[in-house]
């Protein structure tokens, strides 16, 4: 646990500094263009490069020493930071520097971010995973409250410059501190299995039931490394049900995360005041109960919590999108994010647990991938939606959604209140589904993958 404990804190303090800088790089670049349309082009910058490593982890994680790999991710990454403060300090940085760097520098986040999640499970005895996977949310929720707040203290006294310089420093004390902990290599020979069931580590259950599956070995070809990563999910209907609950979570919960902002600031009148009252509830929320799991250790019953997690998220976002005042969305903010913590630690200790731990590179990077196309996706549609099609169909047709004006307004926001509403209503729809679902439900019943039903991934 001391190492652990120290791999986790240089962590930490390397992705705060990587938080500062981000938030720090959205400020100078709408200074200097006063265009959200800017702002999303560098989160699809960071999208583009995070989906390519979450497709290719699978070849690097698990075939490299995981520690080597989070130093080369560090140390890379650090290169392209001295790099954009060359350009700050000579006054000779563009719009375009930003987008690359931020393509550039992505893929590196989450490489290091799978190799890390992967660390833990060879760390930590398994009593121990939930609390791993309770501080690697704190990390997530602090760092978001952490880094913009000190970034907005450093950049209008130093510029881009001082936050740059600032996020170096924490990426040496992150290389020093992985620098003293050891994180075992673990192969397929040293691996028990799981509760895929391998034999002799190397072969996956066929639907059914037999251990005449495909090899899982190490593909050499990212394509392959793709297919067998998919294919070690398919296999378990534990995780294939886990993952699909996800992606379609996922996908509605980003509709709300899309339209949160314009949704406070188009009924607020622009009140960027309200908005960051908003997040700051949102992130003492979740920091507060991220630091009682970590103490707690998490839930005995893993999966009932997430799901129980789930269904109060999409309740508390369903109200939040009919709320029309600040002390209400905080409110219903708060009590959204109290639920995510815990939601995220469960998720994170299932695929800990159930996937060998020398298949979690391969097999993390591919649900990380479908997870994050469909989030993606369902942002970018929902935004340019809300912007393009609904907002100016209301605006043209006054009075048309009746009584459901009450929840939503008549004027500005209202097509942003009424899809944040659609959206925190699927994700209440989609917990409630993941209640009737076997291969979710009855995950604490240690039913071996092999007894489950090979259909039943939505067994009602």
């Amino acid at each position: 646990m001391p190492a652990f404990y120290r791999l986790w804190g240089g962590q930490t303090l390397s992705v705060c500094g990587s938080k500062m800088t981000q938030f720090s790089m959205s400020l100078w670049l709408f200074g200097e263009t006063g265009l959200a349309s800017a702002l999303a082009l560098l989160f699809a910058a960071g999208a583009v490069g995070n989906l390519i490593a979450q497709a290719s982890a699978g070849l690097i994680v698990d075939r490299y020493s995981r520690k080597t790999v989070m130093i080369c991710c560090d140390v890379a990454a650090s290169c392209l930071s001295i790099v954009l403060l060359v350009l700050a300090a000579s006054d000779s940085l563009q719009h375009w520097h930003l987008f690359v760097l931020t393509a550039l520098t992505s893929p590196l986040s989450a490489m290091q971010g799978i190799a890390y999640r992967a660390s833990v499970a060879t760390m930590l005895p398994k009593e121990e995973l939930r609390r791993g996977a309770s501080l690697a949310t704190l990390t997530h929720y602090g760092t978001n409250i952490i880094g913009p707040a000190f970034a907005a203290v450093v950049y209008p006294a130093f510029g881009l410059f001082g936050v740059i310089a600032v996020d170096l420093a924490s990426f040496l004390v992150a290389m020093a501190t992985i620098a003293t902990v050891s994180i075992p290599l673990v192969t397929a020979e040293q691996d028990s299995g799981s509760a895929l069931n391998i034999k002799n580590s190397e072969a996956i259950l066929d639907d059914d039931g037999d251990d005449n599956g495909k090899p899982c070995a190490a593909n050499s070809s990212w394509l392959g490394n793709f297919k067998q990563g998919f294919e070690c999910i398919r296999n378990d209907p534990r995780l294939k049900a886990l993952l699909y609950f996800q992606m379609a979570f996922m996908t509605c919960h980003e509709m709300t995360n899309a339209l949160w902002q314009p949704l406070i600031l188009a009924r607020s009148g622009n009140d960027a005041v309200v908005a960051a009252g908003v997040a700051m509830a949102s992130g003492i929320s979740g920091v507060v109960v991220a630091v009682l799991l970590s103490v707690w250790n998490g839930p005995k019953q893993t999966m009932r919590a997430f799901l129980y997690a789930s269904l109060g998220a999409g309740v508390a976002k369903t109200l939040f999108g009919m709320s029309n005042n600040s002390l209400q969305w905080q409110v219903t903010q708060a009590l959204s994010s109290a639920n995510f913590p815990v939601r995220s630690a469960a998720y994170n200790t299932v695929w800990m647990s159930l996937v060998p731990q020398h298949r979690q590179g391969q097999v993390f990077g591919v649900s990380g991938f479908c997870v994050q196309i469909c989030m993606y996706t369902s942002f970018l549609v929902t935004a340019l939606f809300a912007d393009y099609v609904l907002q100016p169909w209301l605006d043209g047709n006054p009075g048309v959604l009746g009584g459901f004006s009450a929840f939503t307004g008549d004027g500005a926001g209202a097509g942003f209140a009424l899809l944040f509403i659609v959206g925190g209503l699927g994700m209440t729809v989609v917990s409630g589904v993941g209640f009737l679902t076997n291969s979710l439900r009855d995950q604490e019943s240690g039913k071996n993958a092999r007894h489950a039903n090979s259909t039943g991934s939505l067994n009602r």
